[in-house]
């Protein structure tokens, strides 16, 4: 019987990990890019949050704070390389931040990758590539939290 528990108790922190709902900040300001995001990551079992800006990405990070950002770098208040350095300097390193960009200038990418990004999708990127890297990011971060 007290095996039983003792499975019992290892489901129950298996269930902890692999329930707790990972907030996903999408910032693009293309409302159908945005849109297609979200369909395509909600599956996932993620909340989403969205913003169209620097101003509302800071706004809307503040408010809840996101495992996970699925950033644009060309937004119109700027660049999201300004939300990597804000993300840095309010110390919030532990957000996952992929930047998605339309962008050929390598130069552009690298910077935002040395700011913080851990990934990089091409526009026009496949929902498919999108879903993939954001469960891979949800799964590391179940791994090192158990």
């Amino acid at each position: 019987m007290q095996k039983c528990g003792r499975v019992a108790d290892i489901r129950q922190m298996d269930n902890y990990t692999d329930n707790k709902e990972w907030v996903v900040l999408i910032v693009e300001d293309s409302p159908v890019l945005r849109r297609m995001l979200e369909v395509t990551v909600e599956p996932l079992g993620v909340a989403v949050d969205h913003a169209i800006s620097v101003r509302e990405a800071k706004q809307q990070i503040a408010r809840r704070e996101p495992d996970i950002i699925l950033l644009d770098l060309g937004l119109p208040d700027g660049s999201g390389t300004d939300v990597l350095d804000w993300l840095a300097d309010e110390g919030l390193d532990d957000v996952r931040v992929v930047v998605a960009s339309g962008v050929s200038d390598w130069d552009v990418v690298e910077r935002a990758l040395d700011a913080g990004g851990v990934g990089y999708l091409r526009k026009p990127y496949k929902p498919q590539d999108v879903r993939d890297l954001v469960s891979r990011l949800i799964s590391i971060g179940q791994r090192a939290s158990a």
